[in-house]
């Protein structure tokens, strides 16, 4: 596994041993960042389930400002490669605790960031939740994008909190769906 484009480009990186963390593939990440790489540039980004922190650091190496790292398992692992990338410690903050958490951590700093990407454990329904407290987090700017990768049999479960998102893009790779988001109540103000 490695950064596929920016700065860092063809950078490796270090992932978990085992099966706890499902890193997002090369070709799911080109697709992400073709989509959101308009939006990257000077960015405040929060990378949820971290795992290997691919998606913060493809960011960064995509010029984004600073990302928040949050993982319950794997904070060294991202330390390690941020460190790889050579990522100055002033563009991204480790976060070592469940997402509600990290959330109010990060909404408590007055913190307004400008992407999401949340890749939780799959077929668990975090999914769901994870989108309730983030909209209640306050942390998203009006114009905030969340990139959501779910399995794609957790589609149709979360049809209910997905009717207070504006579903602008999705994309299924394998049995992965991704979901682009933004806060319903926001898009209305536009």
């Amino acid at each position: 596994m490695k950064i596929i484009s920016g700065k860092f480009s063809g950078i490796p990186l270090k992932a978990p041993k085992g099966i706890s963390t499902r890193p997002t593939s090369a070709r799911t990440r080109e697709s992400i960042f073709n989509v959101i790489r308009p939006f990257i540039q000077g960015a405040v980004c929060v990378d949820c389930y971290a795992g290997t922190g691919a998606m913060g650091l493809e960011s960064l190496s995509n010029e984004a400002q600073k990302v928040y790292f949050i993982d319950n398992a794997s904070t060294n692992i991202i330390r390690e490669n941020a460190e790889k990338v050579k990522a100055g410690r002033e563009q991204y903050e480790l976060l070592n605790c469940d997402c509600a958490a990290a959330l109010n951590i990060i909404a408590k700093k007055g913190v307004k960031a400008d992407i999401v990407f949340s890749d939780p454990p799959y077929n668990r329904n975090i999914g769901e939740m994870f989108l309730k407290i983030l909209k209640n987090s306050g942390i998203l700017k009006p114009e905030a994008v969340t990139v959501m990768e779910i399995h794609r049999d957790e589609f149709e479960n979360m049809a209910a909190i997905l009717e207070e998102w504006q579903l602008f893009k999705e994309k299924d790779y394998g049995e992965t769906k991704v979901l682009f988001l933004k806060n319903i109540e926001e898009v209305k103000q536009w």
